[in-house]
C-alpha cells in the first residue's frame, strides 16, 4: 500500500514524493540480524549524474564486510564537489528558493552531462590521428616515400 500507484490510487503524490527523497539501506547487526533504515535524501543530490552513479555502483570495493561504506567516504568529497559543480552549472539557486529550470549555461551543462560520450569520441579521434601519421608520414629510403604497415588488431 505504501507504493506509488497502489490499487486505492490515494495519496500518489505524497508517496512519490516520499519515495523521491528517501533512501534506505539494510544493515546487518553482530547478532546476524538485519534492519532496515529510512533516511533522507539531500535536495543537492538530484544533481548527481546516473554516470557517476553507475560508476560508484560498479567500482565500489566489494572485498570485505565494511569495505563500501569507507570505499564510499572516500569518494563523497568528489561527488559532493560534482554535484556543487551541476548545481551551478544549472543557475539554481538554493537559498532564495528561486529555481531556474533553463539552465544558466546550456551547453556547458550538456557537455558535463555527457563526458563518457565526449571521451570515447576524444580516444576515436586520438587513433584515428595516430593511424594517420602511422601511414602518411613520409620515410626516406623507400620506394617512393612509402611505406607498407602491417595491422595488428
Amino acid at each position: 500500500m505504501l507504493k506509488p500507484g497502489g490499487t486505492y490510487g490515494e495519496g500518489d503524490e505524497a508517496l512519490e514524493f516520499y519515495a523521491k527523497h528517501t533512501a534506505q539501506i539494510e544493515i546487518v547487526r553482530l547478532d546476524r540480524t538485519m534492519e532496515q533504515i529510512v533516511f533522507p535524501v539531500p535536495n543537492i543530490c538530484e544533481f548527481l549524474t546516473q554516470e557517476s552513479k553507475l560508476r560508484v555502483y560498479y567500482t565500489t570495493e566489494r572485498d570485505e564486510q565494511g569495505s563500501k561504506i569507507n570505499d564510499f567516504f572516500l569518494r563523497s568529497e568528489d561527488l559532493f564537489n560534482e554535484m556543487n559543480w551541476q548545481k551551478k552549472l544549472r543557475g539554481t539557486q538554493e537559498a532564495t528558493g528561486n529555481t531556474n529550470t533553463v539552465p544558466s549555461q546550456p551547453i556547458l551543462y550538456w557537455c558535463s552531462r555527457n563526458m563518457s560520450f565526449w571521451s570515447s569520441i576524444s580516444f576515436n579521434l586520438a587513433v584515428l590521428m595516430n593511424v594517420l601519421v602511422a601511414f602518411f608520414y613520409p620515410l626516406e629510403g623507400v620506394r617512393g616515400g612509402q611505406a607498407t604497415f602491417v595491422l595488428f588488431y
